[in-house]
């Protein structure tokens, strides 16, 4: 008997690796096995581990009707197309969530996906552009829009502001993340403040980061965070900085995060910046390039007014409300069947 639905994606289970990928992956897993039941998924990380486990990939394809499928640009460029052809073979469906805003350049130098692309069942996409440009560039409409979520998250009930303003990243310690604007900050700052960091560490920028939390009074690096740890340690903090040079992303997860803590956030004008934040309501938004003086006058300018920073941070539990599991499944339960 087919099992009706397949989840296909990047877990990383096998290393415990946690970012934008496998968090989204693992979350929509979890959200299809609590309101349909009994989901089956394969974890793309132990592929290169046995041939055995691309036959077993291939047996759990073959008795599926319907894949959600999460494939990051590598996967999606060398693996999609055998999928395509299997699911011509054992007639199933192919329900396609892209995590992050890249597609659409992607497929500037990868045009032969986009006539395999455009006759699946669905593609969920993060962003109104993205759904917008895949229509207007390729003529791509099977295109549903879901942004980033997380499941069963308390809100915080009354947001808190510290005495002493604290912030804080929450993402992995990656060079294009931000990190040498928040350290320059850091450096030069005259602010009574503290910044604390949280995620893995990527390991070209490994020695960096670390001789400068040694060096640095104000900078503090806490280790990683298991996903249900994140909403009760971010909202001891006032402000999340993620000053990303990734200039396709889609919706961060982190901007999720601090919304459900009810924290704002400072954020560069990466492409899709201004669905996600609202300036000067949910955040601050400073330029893509060259932001070092912006994101040191909006920390200052919160740090001289706490009353500014309080609705910020209403506003930001607010705008949780458009992220939660229930709204996202509300949208996808209209389309899966498909």
């Amino acid at each position: 008997m087919k099992k009706k639905y397949f989840v296909l994606g990047y877990f990383g289970y096998y290393s415990n690796k946690l970012d934008g990928q496998t968090i989204k992956t693992r979350s929509l897993y979890k959200l299809l096995n609590d309101n349909i039941g009994s989901v089956d998924y394969f974890d793309t990380e132990i592929l290169k581990k046995s041939k055995f486990n691309f036959i077993k990939l291939i047996f759990k394809l073959s008795v599926s009707r319907r894949l959600v499928y999460l494939p990051a640009q590598n996967n999606l460029k060398s693996f999609f197309p055998i999928v395509y052809f299997l699911s011509r073979v054992f007639r199933f469906k192919i329900h396609y969530f892209v995590v992050g805003g890249w597609l659409v350049n992607f497929l500037e130098s990868n045009n032969f996906l986009i006539s395999k692309l455009e006759k699946i069942s669905m593609i969920y996409v993060e962003t109104e552009r993205m759904k917008r440009e895949l229509k207007e560039k390729y003529n791509i409409t099977n295109t549903v829009i879901i942004p980033n979520f997380r499941d069963n998250v308390q809100l915080s009930i009354e947001p808190n502001v510290n005495a002493k303003l604290k912030l804080v990243f929450m993402s992995r310690i990656h060079a294009n993340k931000g990190i040498d604007m928040i350290i320059d900050f850091a450096k030069s700052t005259k602010l009574d403040v503290t910044i604390d960091f949280y995620g893995q560490i990527s390991s070209e920028i490994e020695d960096y980061f670390l001789a400068s939390v040694s060096e640095i009074n104000i900078i503090n690096y806490c280790g990683s965070l298991q996903p249900s740890e994140i909403n009760s340690t971010l909202n001891k903090y006032d402000l999340l900085l993620l000053p990303t040079k990734f200039y396709t992303e889609g919706l961060p997860g982190a901007i999720v995060d601090a919304y459900f803590a009810g924290i704002p956030v400072i954020v560069t004008k990466w492409l899709h910046a201004d669905e996600f934040v609202i300036h000067r309501q949910t955040g601050f938004i400073i330029p893509f390039e060259n932001g070092d003086q912006e994101f040191h006058n909006y920390v200052e300018e919160i740090d001289m007014n706490r009353q500014l920073l309080s609705q910020l941070k209403i506003n930001s539990l607010k705008e949780s409300l458009k992220y939660t599991s229930e709204a996202t499944w509300s949208v996808i339960e209209k389309t899966l069947n498909q």
